[in-house]
């Protein structure tokens, strides 16, 4: 090969070798931009936050977030119609940060009254029991610590229409909440996956996640190990010589070790072990200590929930209320997928050779 050949064959190789890169760099400085927004976001928070205030009341606008009101330290902060789990000071109790990101605190007014799950950058699923007799606006706090965390404006609820109200009723004990604008996620904030038809095995722990009775602006997550036991365990409960109502719905479960407490907060998930998937949504009552956890099946409600959050039409008067059985949703954008397929890191938009080196270098976001 003479000097020609071979100066071109370089030149050719070095051109390959940049239009190789190029993606790769595009990627990797994606990723770093991000994360220094993210970090910077963190350290404003931190540094901005007013030390007379327990909660950050936010709005989304645009792009950003905007501060509307905020709850002073000290507020009286209660736990309505919701099961304890925080008494427990074994420290294997405590949820770590990022570890239940779909985990939401619903509010009323400055009353924390239950759980949620996020299931998608916009909806949060909840028992309807916790929706019944609103007075005031409800907000949804997303993140690990109710210090830290931050409040979303709600524009409307969902109920299912066969649930009949009451503690002691467990058939369709299924809602959904909408908020105003989408939620950006992070690592410590993102929804969780809903499950396919199948039905959950009682061969694995699940765990269920709160804050529990004695609920303040310090408290933490904290998580619960449980196992599946026969739903003919939860038929046979009653309290005050009244039977509790059930359906073919439900999935009983018992607590996996022994702690200090033994319940769970209402409106929270039962999530499968082994991965990312919500089964369950709690639905016992705060006076059932010595008896089964009671979930609503999940699974039995893919249609209803799916409909939700894919609904086009919405009605309604008032964000705070639930004026009606079923109250729609707004379709999906690419970054509202059902159980958070996808989010701000999708990279659909890219050309076939940027999906490919996404795809490669995947483990580097």
């Amino acid at each position: 090969m003479d000097s020609r050949k071979r100066l071109r064959y370089l030149c050719y190789c070095f051109i390959l070798t940049v239009i190789l890169l190029i993606p790769l760099v595009i990627i990797l400085t994606h990723k770093l931009t991000r994360d220094k927004e993210l970090l910077r976001e963190k350290n404003e928070a931190d540094s901005t936050t007013p030390k007379s205030f327990a909660f950050q009341i936010i709005t989304q606008e645009d792009d950003g977030y905007v501060v509307t009101e905020g709850m002073k330290n000290g507020t009286k902060v209660t736990y309505m119609e919701a099961r304890s789990l925080g008494k427990s000071s074994n420290h294997e109790s405590e949820a770590s940060p990022g570890e239940f990101p779909y985990h939401a605190a619903i509010f009323e007014g400055n009353e924390y009254i239950c759980s949620g799950s996020l299931i998608s950058r916009r909806h949060v699923l909840t028992a309807a029991q916790c929706v019944v007799d609103i007075k005031q606006k409800i907000k949804i706090q997303l993140g690990h610590n109710l210090k830290r965390g931050l409040l979303y404006d709600v524009d409307g609820v969902s109920r299912h229409r066969h649930y009949r109200g009451g503690k002691r009723y467990h058939k369709a004990d299924v809602a959904i909440i909408r908020m105003k604008k989408s939620i950006v996620t992070s690592n410590f904030v993102r929804p969780i996956a809903l499950p396919e038809a199948e039905q959950p095995s009682g061969f694995f722990i699940f765990y269920t996640t709160g804050y529990g009775v004695d609920v303040g602006p310090e408290s933490v997550l904290r998580k619960m190990p449980l196992r599946l036991v026969p739903n003919s365990d939860c038929y046979n409960v009653s309290t005050d010589n009244e039977e509790l109502q059930f359906a073919n719905d439900i999935i009983c479960t018992r607590i996996l070790t022994e702690y200090d407490s033994c319940e769970g907060d209402i409106g929270g998930a039962l999530v499968d072990g082994r991965k990312n998937v919500i089964r369950g949504i709690a639905s016992s009552g705060d006076d059932f200590c010595n008896h089964p956890d009671i979930f609503i099946n999940v699974t039995d409600y893919l249609d209803y929930i799916k409909m939700e959050i894919s609904s086009d039409k919405f009605s309604g008067h008032h964000p705070s209320m639930v004026f009606n059985e079923r109250i729609g949703a707004p379709p999906l954008d690419r970054n509202d997928q059902v159980g958070g397929e996808n989010n701000e890191d999708d990279y659909s938009w890219s050309p076939l050779w940027v999906k490919v080196l996404t795809t490669i270098f995947g483990g580097m976001r």
